[in-house]
């Protein structure tokens, strides 16, 4: 039924522009995790477009979706716009993404049944060159596609040349099949490989290719782990061209393409010029030199120091290292003669000096972490769970996130500063690796803190700027901006809490997108304050959101907060401003301000003073303790003293006396 005839009963609006029929599936166009619906434009009603609804625990490549919005490009799939949608009733709020709809059909729908192999003209004048140019024009702006493969190009009107789909409903190469993806994105987990460079988008051209021109599948039924194994010991060329006879130019175009080490694999200038003239060769590469003395480990003998990198990774609890190391660092300079590995092995020692040290022949996991970094600095970051690229630890980091095991592993990633030793491995001293390193130093200093605000919460949203807030109190609201977070606690006000509109993610949520400096409100709420400092903190940050965001009346929110705000009255020591704060903080509260609560509560001038007088009081009240004490003393009977310390008690009496009236005088005048 078309959408039209089904009026808008069950329809989900975005941004006041697109409408979405939830009972219009258009599988057709579905990505691999996430379903394509029908939609229209509102503003422009002739316009064919689609939406995309997204799964709703996989972060999508928010930083791409903002450089992508509206690109023109022929050969691309246009993104219009993107945002939450309420969904179902029993699916909450969803993301959602909305594209031009493809004037042809799928390409190719199934690697492992295409209808035939593709010519090598069609090859090269539909695919090969279109993608090409498209590629060049989001490396202009900065993008990596990520996401080239057959499956997911569309033919162009009248079957003349193809468009690219979508590549932003979930991490960068996510969904690619493992022969698509290089041997150092193959090696990370799909949802830590990252944005990646040029190099990774040419690679999967290459295998698209080959795809088409075979027409079968590359990995011909071969596991991410056999053909990650296979790679390393084969190379990627004879891995998945193996046997097929294929035409001269594309042998070479792929040679080009699959070459192994980025930095010598084709990039656009090679291949624009390959495409003019068809007659440049790539550079073959040289064998390596087998050192004469492996490395034992595992009762294997390693002679490739990727290959021992990967098995140290995969079995790092039976790395014994000898000498703390050292015997790898022998080895390096004595069997590989590579000085450059052998100068980040020292590193990795150097860096692992201040690691526990459980004893001769324990593996260390951190130290075995920064040696697989310096025996294969192109590799992902491997520690224990973790396998990601540094510019992929958000993304595994949210897409993992409801997994306690892999966050026990990832907070001590960062608690180790394992990002920035790998940083370190691959930039050295120089370009901006120092000042990258520095910049993610600041995630181990979360994880060490450890207090509201801070953890492995504040990693996930400073990584992620648009991942929503996994409170329990708002999670189902999905919010993913700061200007959504008072409106949404105050929905939730709607429903009984026992505790208060503060946790761990809401604090670290408010702090990843604070524009002004909230560090003391987060130290008030460190469980170890006072409780009034805690209720302050609280509050205070609520209302640097306010502040931050214009945030409107929330009365219900408000009435939430005061059952929490006790203590922030109670401290006063001085009884009658205690007693009026108590008469008129109801007022207050009835306002729904947030900012205007904070601001009678936070009244710095009064609570100084308060705190001077009960100081003042204290003190004068244990000297007074302290005449009492001696008037009842045998020293007492010497008839000078007794007189000096009579008239020092009396003195002491009637500023207590004084310092009463005053601080009543100042608490009607305030």
């Amino acid at each position: 039924m078309a959408p039209d005839a089904r009026g808008d009963a069950a329809v989900s609006v975005l941004k006041g522009r697109f409408k979405i029929w939830p009972e219009s599936p258009l599988p057709e166009l579905d990505s691999p995790r996430a379903g394509a619906f029908a939609a229209r434009d509102l503003h422009h009603a002739g316009d064919d477009v689609f939406a995309l609804v997204c799964e709703p625990d996989l972060p999508q490549r928010s930083r791409a979706l903002q450089r992508l919005v509206n690109l023109s490009d022929d050969n691309l799939l246009r993104l219009l716009d993107h945002g939450l949608v309420s969904w179902t009733p029993s699916q909450g709020s969803r993301f959602v993404l909305i594209y031009d709809r493809p004037p042809g059909r799928r390409l190719v729908s199934d690697l492992r049944s295409q209808s035939g192999p593709m010519s090598e003209y069609k090859v090269i004048i539909q695919v090969l060159t279109p993608i090409a140019k498209t590629i060049a024009h989001l490396a202009e702006r900065k993008i990596t596609h990520r996401a080239i493969r057959p499956t997911n190009m569309f033919l162009g009107g009248d079957e003349q040349g193809v468009i690219l789909g979508e590549c932003a409903s979930v991490p960068s190469a996510f969904d690619q099949p493992p022969a698509f993806e290089t041997i150092e994105s193959l090696m990370a987990d799909p949802s830590g490989r990252g944005a990646g460079h040029l190099a990774d988008d040419i690679y999967a051209l290459g295998v698209s290719i080959l795809a088409l021109v075979t027409g079968g599948d590359p990995a011909a039924g071969r596991g991410a782990a056999q053909l990650l194994a296979e790679k390393m010991t084969k190379g990627s060329y004879h891995t998945l061209v193996g046997t097929h006879r294929l035409p001269q130019a594309i042998r070479d175009v792929l040679h080009g393409l699959l070459e192994d080490r980025a930095h010598a694999r084709w990039g656009l200038e090679a291949l624009g010029a390959w495409l003019e003239d068809r007659e440049a060769k790539p550079a073959r590469p040289s064998e390596a030199t087998k050192p004469e003395r492996g490395f034992s480990f595992g009762g294997n003998s390693f002679h490739n120091p990727r290959a021992l990198a990967t098995a140290m990774a995969v079995d790092w609890e039976k790395v014994a290292l000898k000498d703390g190391g050292h015997d790898i660092l022998a080895w390096a300079r004595q069997s590989l003669g590579d000085d450059a590995i052998a100068n980040r092995v020292l590193t990795a020692l150097e860096l692992s000096k201040r690691d526990r040290n459980d004893g001769e022949g324990v593996a260390n996991p951190a130290l075995v972490a920064r040696m697989c970094m310096a025996l294969d600095n192109q590799a992902p970051l491997r520690y224990k769970r973790v396998s990601a690229h540094v510019d992929g630890l958000g993304t595994i980091l949210a897409a993992r996130y409801s997994d306690q095991n892999f966050l026990r592993d990832a907070s001590e990633v960062f608690r180790d500063q394992l990002p920035g030793a790998h940083v370190r491995m691959v930039h050295g001293t120089k370009g901006n690796g120092p000042a990258m390193a520095r910049a993610l130093s600041r995630f181990g200093h979360f994880i060490q803190d450890g207090g509201l605000g801070a953890g492995i919460e504040r990693c996930l949203y400073e990584l992620n700027p648009s991942q929503y807030c996994h409170s329990p109190l708002i999670a189902d609201q999905k919010v993913m901006q700061i200007a959504d977070l008072l409106p949404a606690l105050e929905r939730a006000a709607r429903l009984a809490h026992k505790g208060p509109p503060m946790d761990r993610h809401i604090a670290a949520f408010i702090a990843a997108h604070a524009e002004s400096n909230i560090d003391n409100f987060l130290k008030g709420l460190n469980k170890n304050n006072s409780s009034d400092e805690v209720a302050l903190g609280m509050l205070g940050l609520l209302a640097t959101v306010g502040v931050q965001t214009k945030a409107g009346h929330c009365p219900k929110l408000a009435h939430w907060i005061a059952a929490h705000l006790s203590p922030a009255v109670d401290c006063y020591h001085n009884r009658v401003w205690r007693a009026q704060a108590k008469a008129e903080l109801p007022g207050v509260i009835e306002s729904g301000d947030i900012v205007a609560i904070y601001a009678f509560l936070d009244n710095g001038e009064a609570r100084q003073r308060d705190r001077e007088g009960y100081a003042a009081a204290v003190s004068r009240c244990q000297k007074i303790d302290g005449l009492i004490a001696f008037l009842g003393s045998p020293a007492a009977k010497d008839p000078k003293k007794e007189m000096e310390y009579g008239h020092g008690l009396a003195v002491m009496l009637s500023a207590v006396v004084g310092l009463g009236a005053i601080a009543t005088t100042l608490a009607l005048v305030l």
